[in-house]
């Protein structure tokens, strides 16, 4: 059975729309077959007819849509309908025109794959071929051995005209790649007699490449190369001669610096190589070459899309099967992906990021139009502080049916089946372990049980309109607060995320007031200093009979010594604004209450939402004050209740008692 590699044939260098005569051009290269209009008053039908046999094995017919103009292609091939159980692609069906099991129909268009029609192709020729068990390989394989002899054991007469017409066949196509054997370098004989048919897989032709090239490794030569040929999935031993000789001569000025064009095959061919280690010492060295490759390819005119993209993907993808590391991977990598995965990992965890890193995060994940904000353009870091903050606090406290802000808007990290290197020629007997490749933060690759799986955000479940939702309200709120630019209209899809935005505007403006207090420096160390000066400025300024008067006083006992000797009273900010603050430190009288109130078991939430304050700002207030006595945070708060830790109990009440 042909093993299917369904949906991978597109990045392989082929066009996305097939047309009918490639599969004519197809026929006509590798098989020898031409095309032939039986019918002279039916043009719209023709065949491709084998001719050792004469059977049929494709019905080609066209048609045009008067209605739409569209002129419409589509055919009929032998080669069992057993293809669509094993794909079932849309372009493929019961046959058009031609009756039974045997035969195939295959409609051409935008979605068509051209390796899967060339496969089913090639599948009708073995079928057809294949009537007295003699393929067409067997015989050039005979032809290697030599003709000298009966090599073939015919053991049903009625196929021996059967047999000889394949050998004559086999001789033409054996003067096409090359003539005789003496036209033919010595090491391309010999990489050839290396080929072994085996199953006919995907795995045996990789391997069959491989071992060839590895041969070939260090061959050069020097003649001219086409420019106009077109090979799927090319290999060595696919090649006629003169092509074959064209890409090793291309092969060897390339080697050297010389980035002429060559052709897509070609390309192809050498970018094989290089996944597989031929020409190469080490990973790394491949990984520099298709680089180096691509950066050429991509200013040529020959430039590929597919091709570009099949790059793009090898490139991670090999780095990935040889457990390059990581950073060296991510060089590699597609840079968009690795630009999406750095923006998912500061918005996963926006508390170990920079504000700047996070709201580059949100630039690029959601509307481009946030960069050009007024409240950035106009408030510069404190804008980019306020749009950090935002998802910070949407982030903790966003939570809706079990789902985190993060998960709503990016669905989560999932796993998909993983498949590198499954459109390339690639060959490895390496045997794998299970084993966790992580390439970053957000995105892994996970070998078990023999097959690969990835693991990272994937843009299918995205949701985008949630999340531009709350930047586009937190722009519209954050423009009204800092009163710049013009306002937005207010949208209905943005009110959920309202109150974390509040919360991140009220907590600023609470900084801000603080920030605006005047600060009250003292230096005790000076006050001995202070009152000596002061004491000799007051002598200064005494009468002479004042003078005498002071002269006369009693020298002061030790207790008025000591009473003296006391530090002034001094008062600070707080003074005669709050005298309990001052009675217990740092802490205010609200904060007082609410600590007082915890330790006896209360809730002091409605406490504080009485004083209009909100419980996160408290809350952070008096872990702030308590961290310089305990390193740590000493209440928790999420958004609605205030609780004590428990752990911190005793240092709390010792720190009230001392004071």
């Amino acid at each position: 059975m042909l093993t299917w590699y369904h949906g991978s044939y597109n990045n392989c260098g082929v066009g996305d729309k097939m047309k009918l005569s490639e599969l004519v051009i197809y026929a006509e290269e590798k098989f020898n077959i031409k095309e032939k209009y039986k019918w002279q008053e039916f043009q719209n039908y023709s065949v491709l007819i084998e001719p050792d046999n004469g059977k049929w094995i494709a019905l080609l017919m066209r048609h045009r849509d008067f209605e739409t103009g569209e002129n419409i292609e589509f055919c009929d091939i032998k080669c069992g309908q057993e293809a669509l159980k094993e794909i079932g692609a849309s372009y493929l069906s019961k046959p058009f025109k031609m009756k039974g099991n045997k035969w195939l129909g295959v409609k051409f268009g935008e979605n068509t794959e051209k390796e899967v029609v060339y496969k089913l192709f090639d599948r009708a020729m073995g079928i057809n071929d294949n009537g007295g068990k003699i393929i067409l390989e067997d015989v050039l394989s005979g032809i290697k051995k030599g003709m000298e002899g009966n090599v073939y054991e015919i053991r049903k007469p009625e196929f021996r005209e059967t047999v000889i017409s394949h050998l004559q066949n086999a001789l033409e196509r054996s003067e096409r790649f090359g003539g005789k054997t003496g036209g033919i370098p010595e090491k391309i004989r010999q990489m050839h007699s290396l080929y072994v048919h085996g199953d006919g897989s995907l795995r045996q032709k990789c391997k069959n490449f491989y071992i060839q090239g590895k041969f070939m490794e260090d061959y050069e030569d020097e003649v001219e190369w086409q420019t106009g040929l077109s090979y799927y999935f090319p290999t060595y031993h696919d090649m006629r001669l003169n092509h074959l000789r064209g890409y090793f001569s291309w092969r060897t000025k390339l080697r050297c610096g010389d980035f002429r064009n060559g052709n897509l095959s070609y390309s192809y061919m050498y970018l094989y190589e290089l996944l597989n280690g031929i020409g190469v010492s080490s990973v790394l060295e491949s990984l520099i070459k298709m680089r180096e490759f691509e950066n050429f390819y991509m200013k040529s005119e020959n430039t590929d899309r597919l091709l570009k993209n099949c790059l793009s993907r090898w490139k991670l993808e090999l780095a990935v099967l040889k457990g390059v590391e990581s950073e060296i991977a991510c060089e590699y990598a597609d840079e968009e992906m690795i630009k999406k995965d750095r923006a998912l990992a500061a918005l996963e965890k926006p508390d170990v990021h920079t504000d700047e890193e996070i709201f580059e995060a949100l630039c690029l994940l959601g509307t481009a139009r946030l960069a050009s904000s007024a409240v950035v353009k106009k408030q510069g870091s404190r804008g980019v502080h306020l749009f950090a903050e935002v998802w910070r606090v949407s982030l903790k406290h966003c939570n809706e049916g079990g789902k985190t802000l993060i998960t709503a808007c990016f669905g989560g990290l999932c796993s998909y089946i993983w498949h590198p290197l499954s459109n390339a020629m690639y060959y490895s007997e390496e045997k794998r372990d299970d084993e966790v490749y992580h390439l970053n933060e957000v995105r892994s690759y996970i070998h078990k049980g023999g097959r690969w799986v990835e693991r990272g955000y994937h843009s299918l479940h995205f949701d985008k309109e949630k999340f531009n939702s709350l930047l586009r309200e937190a722009d519209r709120r954050l423009r009204l607060y800092l009163n710049t630019g013009s306002p937005l209209k207010e949208r209905e899809d943005g009110a959920w995320a309202a109150g974390y935005i509040d919360m991140v505007i009220e907590k600023e403006r609470k900084e801000q007031l603080e920030a605006a207090k005047p600060k009250i420096s003292i230096r005790f160390d000076k006050l001995d200093e202070i009152r000596k000066t002061a004491a000799e400025t007051g002598k200064s300024l005494l009468t002479e009979e004042e003078r005498e008067e002071h002269e006369k006083d009693k020298p002061l006992d030790k207790a008025e010594e000591k009473q003296a000797d006391k530090k002034p009273e001094i008062r600070t900010e707080n003074a005669g604004k709050d005298t309990e603050a001052t009675a217990t430190g740092r802490l205010s009288s609200i904060q007082t209450a609410v600590i007082k109130r915890l330790l006896e078991g209360e809730n002091p939430v409605s406490f504080v939402k009485e004083n209009r304050i909100m419980p996160e700002i408290i809350a952070d207030e008096i872990n702030e004050i308590f961290f310089e006595e305990v390193g740590d945070n000493v209440l928790e708060c999420d958004g609605e209740n205030i609780s004590l830790i428990e752990d911190y109990r005793a240092e709390i009440e010792r720190y009230l008692h001392r004071l």
